[in-house]
């Protein structure tokens, strides 16, 4: 949901299918066999920054 600046609201609605983390579950199995983990902590760290830009 969306509330613009002038008080109107927008709504859409998408479909999609429920997250049930399944994907989360496989890579930490992956991870605990010894996968390699730079990938995720490069990723991990990008988000971070992003946030850190976005922050007042």
């Amino acid at each position: 949901m969306l509330t613009r600046l002038d008080g109107t609201v927008a709504e859409t609605v998408v479909d999609g299918i429920p997250n049930n983390m399944a994907y989360e579950a496989a890579r930490f199995v992956e991870l605990v066999h010894g996968a390699d983990e730079t990938p995720d902590q490069q990723r991990t760290a990008a988000v971070l920054r992003i946030a850190d830009r976005l922050r007042p």
